[in-house]
């Protein structure tokens, strides 16, 4: 399995019934450099999206939940300084 760093999509283009994106990364001297290539068949495009789109969604859900779990043991530390 390969791995492809992603920071930006460069040019997408859809040719055949195919999409192509540019993966864009910075490089240590701080150019930009294409990383690879995503391609997707058109018709499934769409569940591709969909698919990000529900990826984000539970990062965001985590993310809240770690916030909250934070934000409570902060809340417990609090009490218990104060209690002594």
């Amino acid at each position: 399995m390969s791995f492809i760093m992603i920071e930006k999509i460069g040019a997408v283009s859809l040719r055949n019934g195919v999409i192509r994106m540019q993966c864009m990364a910075t490089a240590a001297d701080g150019t930009e450099q294409q990383t690879g290539e995503l391609v997707i068949p058109a018709i499934a495009y769409g569940m591709v999206a969909g698919a990000f789109q529900g990826a984000a969604k539970q990062l965001r859900d985590k993310i809240e939940e770690a916030r909250k779990a934070q934000e409570a043991q902060e809340g417990k530390k609090e009490g218990a300084a104060t209690t002594h």
